[in-house]
């Protein structure tokens, strides 16, 4: 028998300790046992004595104590690092997620009446808890045509398919339905006979397979004995209550189906039986067990195993496969799903997943954070800076011009020397403007200038027409004839980098949650004070986030006073800092060319560099390939199709191309390497909002080699050696870090707790984490990662406490907790972008106890790095 160490959480918050083999799950509320007391905690403690993580196992009592879950939680209690907490069926079922214990890591997973609600809500309340399998994403598995849904978005081969939804799902209309003998018309997509009936809901699994002519049909259900499935010769006609999807039926190779078991993105166990569609017999061995053969998985199923993880965010799970002669299609995805009676798989898996909670573990600090300190604490204030919300691509158009109707508007005739003309444009469109885009029309219509500048000076009248926000012209004089007057200019029409709608919502969510977990909704009143540079996506962004955070809000409290103009200053202000940059980026373009595997050994210690080297070609060839799929974009940006925000299709084609040809100099045979940020921005936009569009082109092999580019080019700009991220965080971050001095200042002398919330750009929070993180051993944080990508909204938080029961003049009596969040997840390809609003990455503690002398110490050392300038990369 496998015997396990486990702490079953009981309700009303007991707890007591078992042996999950021998005893009956539903008898646990009807024991308590005294002597096991001495494990006792209350809910939400979290910790253990003995130093082990705490494991919880969320699912209904049936799975707790099936002989798979048993041996995999007998190699997880082998490994004496975690403490197993299982989750009694009666608390999950009957008791508020308050009254469930807090734990280190979680497993919740679904099956028949587990309240998957109930589960969303607990992760929610514990940010800093590692989950294994997200509950928010089961919900997508319940349904048939959410799956298939999010299968198609990422390219992940399914079967032709057909959705016939009764249920109003998503806005559908009543269904208009054809049925003939030999074939089905549904909203217009036919499907010859033999197709397949599919209920949407996952867990119905009485599956139809309908035969051409009236030759009947196949009932498919889950194993009865040895049944599978049964013909039935008088059925001939589809089900015409509920909601379906219908599919062609496909002939597998050797009539088998293959399942996949996932544990990881990088571990696939596939084994293959016999299709139930054959004759519905079930082929056992022996010992009455279904027989089951291991197979290997191509390298090509292999990937579509990664993406699965990838996209429904369950690190183990099962789908089952189509083999033909020539592809392999998903044609089911399950949640938590393991593999019976293999003690090699048991193993493998317990290892992995062993592995993967450690790893979120020493991200998230807990082996190296200390319990809080004794003593009663009173939070007197909240101090934190917030990246900007998701926003639309950066673009630009420019063109050079000798035409005397764009010199003549812009300058009047009027001897020169000029400066340049520029006009903004405001939240409506501005007359100024759109007269422009009415010259600009005359000058398409006059057909005066080359097909090229024409197609430009079109593309900015479908800028001008269809954006207001943001837009800025410029026309710029370039040339003057003798008698001073100009004779060519070049005009740039500037636009997006404002905050999309999924980055207002996004913000808003998070003021929301900020509200909820850091201030304690409000439980002990804050005044909120608001800062933000004058970018009008970070205004924008704080004017989201402060709408849900604080219980009174109006646009006029952002940066209030002469010290906002002041503090909106130094949350802008990158120039000092420019020398040191610009020399990390002619490192980084230096390496970046390297063509040589023997060269890339030299550069290996450089953060992120690494990651480029596994992908098994130089740095310059990646780029070269990264050229190569951009190419391929563009030739497969489709004419017509609606875009996001209406942007138009050759929109689209101009700003690739623009991009492509800014990238890659021909004559030069050089790379830009500073655009490789650029293309991951790019890249990462489309797949969020334009992926539809863009099908059947695959996306993600583009938007993968970008972000391993990025992580090394884009996070390198801020410094390539710790003394250079030093250096360039203290030139950037120290008129901000003065602030926070000054804050915490003045929290220790009011009564009332305050809250001050600073917005800015990337610069400012990658400067103010490389401040932190290279601190030094005197002042330790704890390493999240190295590099490490701050994703939109990620933020860094300084909880400020005062510890009552301290002397007035102890150094420990005011305490610094710090959090860090990277924001927002990329997970670009996940089902939760279908309505483009992200999951937020926990914050995480890398700091719990800092003391106020020491964070002054920081300061100082900011300050005398900023004065001193001195770095080596």
């Amino acid at each position: 028998k496998a015997t396990v160490s486990v702490l079953y959480w009981m309700e009303g918050g007991k707890r007591m300790l078992s042996k999950c083999c021998s005893i009956d799950s539903t008898a646990f509320s009807a024991y308590q046992s005294q002597e096991d007391q001495r494990f006792c905690a209350s809910p939400g403690s979290g910790g253990d004595p003995q130093g082990l993580y705490r494991l919880g196992i969320c699912c209904m009592g049936k799975k707790q104590t099936s002989k798979p879950m048993k041996e995999f939680l007998r190699r997880i209690n082998d490994s004496g690092r975690f403490e197993i907490v299982c989750f009694a069926e009666q608390m999950v079922i009957g008791e508020p997620v308050e009254s469930w214990p807090k734990v280190d890591c979680c497993i919740p997973f679904f099956s028949n009446g587990f309240p998957l609600d109930k589960a969303i809500e607990y992760t929610h309340m514990y940010p800093d808890m590692f989950v294994l399998t997200e509950p928010r994403e089961q919900e997508v598995l319940l349904d048939r045509r959410s799956v298939y849904h999010a299968l198609v978005r990422n390219n992940i081969p399914v079967v032709r398919h057909v959705v016939c939804s009764r249920d109003g799902h998503d806005g559908a209309l009543s269904p208009v339905i054809q049925e003939e003998d030999d074939y089905i018309v549904v909203n217009g997509v036919r499907l010859d006979k033999p197709f397949v009936e599919k209920p949407v809901n996952s867990e119905d699994h009485n599956i139809r397979i309908y035969y051409a002519g009236q030759t009947g049909s196949r009932h498919l259900f889950r194993k009865v004995g040895n049944k599978s499935s049964e013909f039935h010769p008088d059925v001939n006609k589809i089900r015409r209550a509920g909601s379906y999807i219908y599919e062609e039926f496909v002939e597998t190779s050797s009539a088998q189906d293959v399942k996949v078991y996932t544990v990881g993105a990088d571990y696939a166990h596939a084994e293959s039986r016999k299709s139930p569609v054959v004759d519905g017999e079930v082929q056992r061995d022996e010992n009455g067990k279904e027989i089951r053969c291991n197979t290997p998985l191509s390298e090509y199923e292999r990937q579509i195993a990664r993406k699965i993880v990838k996209v429904f965010r369950q690190r183990v799970c099962g789908f089952d496969l189509l083999r033909t002669a020539d592809k392999s299609y998903v044609c089911d995805v399950n949640g938590w799903s393991f593999v019976k009676g293999n003690n090699e798989y048991y193993d493998a898996a317990s290892s992995i997943i062993c592995d993967i909670f450690l790893e979120e573990m020493r991200k998230r600090g807990l082996s190296r954070m200390t319990a809080d300190r004794p003593g009663k604490r009173e939070l007197k204030g909240v101090i934190a800076l917030f990246r900007h919300g998701d926003r639309t691509p950066k673009q630009k158009i420019k063109l050079k011009t000798k035409s005397s109707l764009i010199i003549k508007k812009a300058f009047n005739g009027m001897p020169g020397p000029h400066p340049e003309l520029v006009i903004k444009g405001t939240d409506i469109p501005s007359e100024p403007i759109m007269s422009w885009g009415e010259a600009f029309a005359e000058i398409i219509k006059a057909a005066t200038e080359s097909a090229d500048d024409c197609q430009k000076y079109q593309n900015m009248v479908d800028v001008m027409t269809r954006e207001a926000e943001g837009l800025k012209l410029q026309i710029k004089p370039q040339a003057y004839s003798d008698d001073n007057e100009v004779t060519q200019v070049q005009v740039i029409l500037k636009w997006g980098g404002w905050l999309t709608d999924a980055g207002r919502m996004q913000a808003r969510n998070l003021g929301k949650q900020f509200n909820r977990r850091v201030l304690r909704g409000n439980e002990v009143p804050h005044k909120i004070d608001v800062f933000a540079n004058n970018e009008r996506r970070v205004k924008n962004t704080a004017m989201e986030f402060a709408s849900t955070c604080a219980s009174q809000w109006d646009e006029s409290m952002i940066n209030p006073g002469d010290r906002g103009k002041e503090i909106c200053k130094a949350l802008d202000d990158t120039e000092k800092a420019k020398k040191a940059i610009e020399e990390c980026k002619s490192m980084i373009d230096e390496v970046m060319h390297v063509d040589s595997l023997e060269e890339c050994e030299n550069w290996k210690h450089l953060p992120g560099f690494e990651a480029i080297c596994q992908l098994k070609q130089t740095p310059k060839r990646a780029m070269r390939h990264c050229h190569r799929l951009m190419e391929e974009l563009i030739r497969h940006i489709p004419e017509g199709k609606p875009l996001h925000r209406d942007e138009s299709c050759a929109l689209v084609r101009q700003r690739w191309t623009k991009l492509a040809g800014d990238f890659f100099s021909p004559k030069k045979g050089r790379f830009d390497t500073s655009k490789v940020s650029d293309i991951f921005d790019y890249i990462s936009y489309d797949v969020s909002y334009n992926q539809m569009a863009l099908f059947p082109l695959d996306l993600y092999p583009l938007f993968e080699l970008a972000q391993v580019l990025n992580n090394f080019v884009g996070v390198g700009e801020y410094g390539l050696s710790p003394e250079s991220r030093r250096l360039i965080g203290a030139q950037i971050i120290t008129p901000l870090l003065k602030q926070w001095q000054q804050d915490t200042k003045e929290l220790q002398g009011i009564d009332e707790p305050r809250t001050r919330l600073y917005f800015s750009s990337e610069s400012h929070i990658s400067a103010l984490y490389n401040m932190l993180y290279h601190s030094g051993e005197t002042i330790p944080f704890h390493v999240v990662a190295d590099p490490i990508q701050l994703h939109y909204l990620s933020h860094i938080v300084m909880k400020v406490y005062k510890y009552n029961d301290m002397d007035p003049g102890s150094i420990g009596r005011y305490q610094m907790e710090v959090l860090f969040s990277v924001g927002i997840d990329t997970n670009a390809f996940g089902i939760v972008q279908d309505h483009h609003v992200s999951s937020l990455t926990p914050m995480i503690r890398i700091h719990n106890n800092l003391y106020y002398h020491e964070f002054e110490a920081l300061v100082n050392k900011a300050i005398a790095l900023e004065d001193s300038g001195k770095t080596k990369n």
